[in-house]
């Protein structure tokens, strides 16, 4: 094992215990909770096969990881991308440089800047709901690509292995078509649910959004 690989090892036990430490076991505590936690696994280890692999090392799919930290809040966001992750690996998926550098640069850091846009928009961006399905929804989703495409091409250019040069220039050519379709993904995804499933998105508040303050 290498000292970046050990590294990368290290930091996504760090990340995942404190995600852990912080769990609210009560948002899964029923059936159709825990069924729907299950189920949004499932679907983000069906993305991570949905790959579309034009170089070697260069691993294009839907991320997920907008909709997970706002339908689950940022601890069970990041257990659920993680158990994705993990299980791709297990049935032999495609994972971009192992386990810990795919669950970093495609989990948590998208994850981050997703739930930090997320907090942004509630403190000063106001009740309108509209900013939750555009900025929050749509523009995360866009931003969950620009940070973790942004981040392997980042890593791909400090590697400084033979051929990552232009692998790390293909993730950001790619990068526009990836944003829009990621962003509509999520905008779509949790428009819908908030609409005609609110339980399910720890992060769309009715209080909030929809009563005058």
């Amino acid at each position: 094992m290498s000292g970046g690989e050990l590294v990368a090892w290290l930091a996504s036990l760090a990340v995942l215990a404190a995600s852990w430490r912080f769990l609210p076991w009560r948002r899964i505590a029923d059936a159709e909770a825990a069924t729907v936690f299950a189920v949004v696994v499932a679907v983000l280890v069906a993305m991570r096969f949905a790959t579309v692999a034009l170089l070697p090392g260069l691993s294009l799919h839907f991320l997920g990881a907008a909709v997970a930290v706002l339908m689950f809040g940022w601890s069970f966001g990041i257990v659920a991308l993680a158990l994705a992750t993990l299980v791709t690996a297990l049935l032999g998926g495609d994972v971009w440089l192992g386990v810990p550098h795919e669950f970093l640069f495609g989990a948590v850091v998208p994850a981050a800047a997703v739930w930090e846009l997320f907090l942004v928009s509630r403190r000063w961006w106001g009740r309108n709901p509209f900013v939750y399905f555009l900025a929050v929804a749509f523009g995360g989703g866009a931003l969950s690509i620009i940070v973790a495409q942004g981040g392997k091409a980042l890593a791909m250019w400090f590697g400084a292995e033979a051929g990552t040069d232009a692998i790390a220039m293909n993730y950001l050519a790619t990068m526009p078509a990836m944003m829009f379709s990621e962003g509509f993904l999520t905008g779509g995804a949790m428009t819908i649910l908030a609409m005609y499933r609110p339980r399910w998105v720890a992060t769309f508040d009715d209080a909030f959004y929809l009563q005058r303050p």
